[in-house]
């Protein structure tokens, strides 16, 4: 065996050092990776991600809001919003006016922190129903993150998705709301009530009805 190594030397060493060097380049791109995907996440951890989308009220479904929203994990900053239209002419110029009673439409926002937003005026649903119904609109917005860089999104919110759309009963916060009010309102009525009869029975009226009942007793016993 020894031998055989001796012989081999030079080829062994050539083996060995083959597989030292696959072994570097391999841990090489490993590592190279690993810090790509930790740059990423570190990215991620200070990055913006705004959300424009309609919510209805939840007191009342036929009116709602515009919302925009930073449902990512750093600020936003520098936040332009544009609006364009798709489907019924009428819809979506009601909409539009709805909307754009809040400044922010047509200003911008200065700056948005994580899991912040901004709602804009409501719309109702009691007017011009299947004109809004048949609208789309296409909101884009612009804005930068923590590094000055400039990101763009667009959202394309589809308003027949709103077809059907109701509630049954109703919402149990504001049930609850609702019912403490109620309460309120009876307690205060109580006491503020200047007409209200107080019988006190005390000590010597006690005394007085037993004295007329062992009076009345003694005369059925006589």
């Amino acid at each position: 065996m020894l031998q055989w190594v001796i012989e081999n030397n030079t080829a062994i060493t050539l083996l060995f050092t083959f597989v030292v060097t696959l072994s570097t380049a391999i841990y090489a791109v490993l590592t190279a990776k690993l810090v790509a995907e930790t740059r990423v996440l570190r990215k991620a951890q200070t990055e913006p991600k705004l959300s424009v989308y309609f919510e209805s009220i939840e007191e009342a479904v036929q009116y709602g809001h515009l919302f925009i929203k930073n449902i990512g994990l750093g600020p936003a900053y520098n936040i332009r919003i544009g609006i364009t239209s798709e489907g019924s002419e009428i819809g979506t110029s009601k909409l539009l006016n709805d909307f754009a009673k809040t400044p922010f439409i047509l200003n911008g926002i200065t700056y948005l922190a994580p899991g912040q937003f901004r709602q804009s005026g409501y719309t109702s649903f009691f007017e011009d129903l299947e004109e809004k119904l048949s609208s789309v609109l296409i909101v884009s917005v612009e804005y930068d993150n923590a590094l000055s860089e400039r990101v763009t999104d667009e959202f394309r919110i589809d308003f027949s998705e709103l077809r059907g759309a109701g509630r049954l009963g109703k919402q149990p916060l504001l049930s609850i709301a609702k019912s403490l009010e109620a309460l309120q309102k009876d307690l205060h009525s109580l006491m503020t009530f200047n007409r209200l009869k107080v019988e006190v029975f005390d000590h010597e009226d006690r005394e007085r009805e037993r004295a007329e009942w062992e009076a009345q007793y003694e005369k059925k016993e006589s």
